[in-house]
């Protein structure tokens, strides 16, 4: 019994519940079982028979009248003791044989025996409660286990290990067979040596280190839906964990499986001591090229191999007690080297022969096959991409896979779907070693053809991005990108050159996104400025005319021709366009390529040397006094001069790193002749202050000397023209640590977050859309609003009255105009704004009451003092004109004029807000603002946006531009709307929404050539846009093919369907 034994001994067959009595305890016993439910008589065995009582009665008969369980019933224990009860109705006994009863309402008879508590036969009362009370407490605690148990696996159950078809295996430990040692939100960053500690995989100690850092980032490879999943928050130190223990993950099973899982059955985990015994005879047959073609070859050659690697104490955590063989295994082991990315990659060759025990010596190794395939699979040779098929054919069996990948589709149409040999072929993927050698083949599965579709050729270019994006390692591992990022290895891990392994022509831009397998690995200035030399040489004006320097120019600068357009990629920090400065010299050939010389290396050339020496000191002459104009002085003390200069001295700047300047190599012994031309750019690197360069002072020194020069506080009166400009003296240099806007791209991250902090106050020499600030009244503005200047000092200070004056007529000059012609009235709260100005003699003039002076003009009233017509001819000049030159067309332009101008829009005709009211202001004063003209259209509207008055003044193809609210909103639906049509998103369709939308592109955040206008343009016109949405993409660049359109709005899982149907949609 649970709680209690009963000193009774029962020998019958006895329900779960005890039915006898205690001899110290008087209970009432277990009510009789119903009949027989099969109908057998009385006398024939029953497999359900539970107990035998003394007494039995025939149901039938008393079934009605039987109480049940209570008094008068009597019985025997198993004991022989009897019990009797006051008799209700007596059971009879029937041939002197034993009531039977069943389990068919053991229940009832539970239910009964616990519940019967009281009445006058209620012995056992404490008993029967107890154990109702135990029984209830165990039934809880079960559910409650239960439910908690359910909860667990479906919130965080997961016994799955990720298997992908291609061989992008994550084999992680099971996450319930051990408890979580991180979560999202408590992921430690990776160790800095995170890839050296996991690059030995192979012994104990080694693996053990390892596994006891990659265990921190469990969280990473839990799926998204689980609460303890991390990668989706922190992808990047995901990615950084998942690349680095990469090894580990795919060999997790070395220790107890081997085959084709890792490198045999005696390749697993390795002690701390190792005897390295002398290499079998035949080893060069063993990890022979033609061995390791095969997935059993290569585990073969890597088994034998996997001793040696004590030879390199630094590397793995074990020792050899004899290393006197090591260089006879170590050439021919190279082709399994164990890395943290596995084994099986491209090695250089080794140049030199080694010594070997016997006194021999080993040639250098032969081309691996993941050498010779990495020549073959590479971003520069894949047009046509037949040879990196064939070189990836023995490795085929890695890429079998039940989806279609788009290896197997250029297999089916290079060798035909009958001979494609991936179509009867088993799968070796999970031989990681074997398929690492095939890494490269992964191009195959990321080739973009960029031809368009109009184009009879294909262009493929790799897509190394999708890949190798934090966000895709973080979830599914770093296999698929490591592979993919093979041929770069060379571009970023420093253990060999690009050339030892024959990709010297492999441009290592094309692989940038591979940097998050190298995480701290930068491009570092030096290697910049080389590259930046590099394309100097290659696309000099000499290397142009001729074919194969015209050819080698292109080949480097190819992916780069988005630093040069005018809405291209300069501002993007990963493409380095200022270390590809040197290739303008390219995009600026004419169309036809300019004249090339074909026959450069002829002995001919030799008879017009003399003219040729004319001719180029000439050019000498003409290049040297253009760099001294572009890097003037004057020039230097502009945003827009400061990147013209560095636009042509970036590939030169080494010519003038100072002693002090760690960050850059003194170039100038090594090219004296190029180092002189360049002179003037040592102004750009060494600005000077007085009689010494800034670039040397120590950073203390440089700190006061920007104060000294900068610094105002809350004073504007300190603001004046000679502080602006020798602000402006000592900041020109670091301005572009503060404007991404004219400079394109910020170089904070080329001079350092440190260096630009010590310049911090020149900040305010930057408008936050990135205009300069070049006069004292711009930067009074920009730091300073109107009650700040229009103090009551301004009677004591004349700047200060200059200031508050000259601020109030440029933001609101209509509103001090004489009475009549002021826009007050209109626009009162707006005029109220700058209700300081009247401290000055500006005087709003709200009434219309005019007096006629001697000379029959009109004067204001109230006191006012009306401008001058020179001065308001000088205010319109100073804020709208900009003449023929297009870069001065901004935003602000537009603002200052339409401040302006505001109160005299309506001299021009057709203006649509109202009728003209040239007749009634006169003439002669419209035609003090006759340059305000050039804010109405010829449709009448008003002109907002700069992207407008560009198109009006310059473009003379801009297309028509509807009038109506209506006529816009269906002249967007039928240029831009696709809906849920894919096939309708075309490059005309791109066009053709541009030219509709680009005067309202603004109107949408994250805009990056200008803050958004949508304040200046309304809520209700910009909604008239709203399809131009589509146009800009989440990072606030322009959409301008059809398909990045495609990738944004479908691939995204996005469509522009959600969005209002125009007028006459159905949709």
């Amino acid at each position: 019994m649970p709680l209690w034994s009963s000193r009774q001994q029962d020998y019958s067959e006895h329900a779960p519940l005890s039915a006898q009595n205690d001899y110290d305890d008087e209970e009432e016993p277990l009510p009789p079982y119903p009949a027989n439910p099969n109908g057998r008589s009385s006398n024939g065995a029953s497999a359900h028979e539970a107990m035998n009582i003394n007494g039995g009665y025939d149901d039938e008969e008393d079934d009605e009248d039987d109480p049940g369980f209570g008094e008068g019933d009597f019985y025997q224990t198993g004991s022989g003791m009897s019990t009797q009860y006051p008799k209700i109705k007596q059971h009879k006994k029937q041939n002197n044989k034993p009531t039977t009863r069943h389990r068919t309402s053991l229940i009832c008879a539970y239910l009964k025996y616990c519940l019967c508590c009281c009445g006058a036969f209620g012995g056992g009362r404490t008993k029967r409660c107890l154990m109702c009370l135990f029984y209830m407490v165990l039934f809880v605690t079960i559910m409650v286990c239960a439910a908690a148990v359910g909860y667990i696996i479906a919130r965080d159950g997961t016994y799955q290990k990720s298997n992908g078809d291609n061989g992008n295996n994550n084999n992680n430990a099971e996450v319930l067979n051990k408890p979580q040692q991180t979560n999202a939100a408590k992921l430690p960053p990776p160790p800095l040596d995170l890839h050296h500690i996991c690059s030995d995989w192979i012994t104990e100690s080694g693996r053990q280190k390892c596994q006891s850092e990659c265990s921190m980032a469990d969280c990473c490879s839990l799926p998204a839906t689980n609460k303890n999943s991390c990668w989706e928050e922190q992808a990047d130190e995901c990615a950084t964990y998942r690349a680095a223990c990469m090894a580990l993950e795919l060999h997790s099973d070395d220790d107890t499986s081997g085959g084709s899982s890792g490198n045999g059955s005696s390749g697993g985990v390795m002690g701390p001591k190792t005897i390295l015994y002398a290499p079998p005879s035949n080893l060069p047959i063993l990890c022979s090229s033609e061995a390791l073609a095969t997935p059993g070859g290569f585990d073969n050659c890597a088994n034998v191999c996997r001793p040696s690697r004590c030879c390199y104490p630094d590397n793995f955590d074990c020792n050899l007690a004899d290393d006197r063989y090591c260089a006879d295994y170590k050439d021919l082991c190279a082709s399994v080297a164990e890395s943290w990315r596995g084994s099986g990659h491209a090695v250089a060759p080794s140049s030199t022969t080694s010594s070997t025990s016997g006194g021999g010596t080993t040639s250098s190794q032969s081309p691996t096959i993941a050498n010779e395939v990495m020549k073959k699979c590479n971003a520069a040779s894949l047009n046509p991409p037949d040879e990196c098929i064939d070189a990836c054919k023995p490795g085929a069996c890695c890429y079998v896979s039940s989806s279609y990948l788009p290896i197997e589709q250029l297999f089916n149409e290079y060798y035909g779907a009958a001979n494609n040999p991936m179509q009867n072929m088993a799968s070796c993927a999970s031989s990681f070693g074997f398929c690492q050698q095939y890494g490269s083949c992964e191009h195959l599965n990321h080739m973009k053809d960029v031809a368009g579709w109009h184009s009879d050729e294909v262009n493929y270019v790799v897509d190394v991005s999708t890949p190798c994006k934090a966000e895709h390692i973080a979830q599914f591992g770093a296999l698929e990108c490591s592979n993919v990022c093979q041929p770069a290895h060379c571009c970023f891990s420093g253990e060999y050159a690009c050339d030892d392994v024959q990709l010297g022509h492999l441009n290592c831009d094309d692989y940038k996104a591979c940097q998050v397998l190298y995480p701290n690995k930068k491009a570092s200035t030096m290697e910049l400025l080389q590259l930046a030399e590099r394309i100097d040489e290659v696309c000099s004006d000499s290397s142009l005319k001729t074919i194969g320097g015209r050819t080698e120019c292109q080949a480097i600068c190819s992916d780069h021709s988005c630093c040069f357009d005018q809405d291209g990629c300069s501002d993007d920090a990963d493409k380095n366009c200022l270390a590809y400065a040197g290739c303008e010299s390219y995009y600026e050939l004419p169309m036809g390529g300019g004249q090339v010389d074909t026959n450069s290396n002829n002995n001919d050339n030799n008879n017009n040397n003399a003219g040729g020496s004319i001719s180029t000191d000439m050019e000498v002459e003409e290049f040297v006094t253009a760099l001294e104009e572009t890097c003037s002085e004057e020039n230097l003390k502009s945003i827009n001069g400061i990147y013209k200069c560095h636009n042509k001295c970036q590939s030169h700047l080494c010519c003038f790193a100072s002693a002090d300047d760690q960050a850059q190599r003194d170039c100038s012994y090594e090219r004296p002749t190029a180092c002189n031309l360049y002179e003037p750019c040592n102004k750009l690197v060494n600005p000077i202050h007085g009689n010494k360069p800034v670039k040397s002072l120590e950073p203390a020194d440089i700190e006061t000397i920007v104060f000294d020069a900068c610094y105002f506080g809350a004073d504007p009166l300190k603001i004046t023209e000679e502080m602006v400009q020798k602000c402006h003296g000592v900041c020109a240099q670091r301005l572009c640590c503060f404007s991404d806007y004219l400079l394109q791209s910020s170089c904070r991250d080329t001079v350092g977050e440190d260096e630009c902090e010590l310049y911090s106050l020149c900040e305010q020499l930057v408008t936050d859309d990135g205009v300069e600030v070049n006069s004292a009244i711009d930067l009074q503005e920009n730091e300073f609003d109107v009650a700040h200047l229009c103090t009551s000092k301004v009677d004591e200070d004349t700047d200060l009255y200059d200031a508050c004056k000259g601020l109030c007529i440029e933001k609101r000059s209509c509103c001090f105009d004489k009475p009549g012609y002021s826009c007050y009235e209109e626009e009162q709260d707006w005029c109220d704004e700058y209700k300081a100005c009247e401290k000055t003699n500006l005087k709003f003039s709200g009434g219309v009451s005019t007096n006629s002076n001697s000379n029959g003009g009109i004067s204001a009233g109230n006191n006012a003092s009306p401008l001058a017509p020179e001065e308001i001819e000088k205010t319109v000049f100073d804020a709208c004109y900009f003449g023929d030159d297009e870069s001065r067309v901004t935003q602000e332009l537009v603002t200052k004029c339409h401040n302006v101008c505001r109160s005299r829009l309506c001299c021009f005709d057709s203006y649509k807000l109202q009728g003209s009211c040239r007749a009634t202001v006169g003439e002669d004063e419209c035609e003090l603002y006759s340059l305000c003209e050039q804010l109405i259209n010829e449709n009448g509207g008003e002109v907002k946006t700069f992207i407008e008055l560009d198109l009006k003044e310059f473009d003379s193809d801009r297309p028509e531009i509807s009038t109506s609210e209506q006529m816009i909103e269906k002249d967007v639906f039928d240029a831009c709307y696709f809906g849920n049509d894919e096939s309708r998103v075309t490059q005309e369709l791109v066009t053709k929404c541009h030219n509709v939308c680009r005067s309202r592109l603004c109107c949408f955040d994250s805009f990056k050539l200008e803050s958004s206008c949508r304040a200046t343009v309304g809520e209700d016109e910009c909604e008239l846009y709203s399809l131009c949405e589509q146009l800009i993409t989440a990072d606030g660049d322009v959409v301008k093919t059809f398909i990045e359109l495609d990738l944004k709005e479908f691939d995204s899982d996005t469509s522009n369907s959600n969005r209002a149907p125009g007028p006459g949609s159905n949709n």
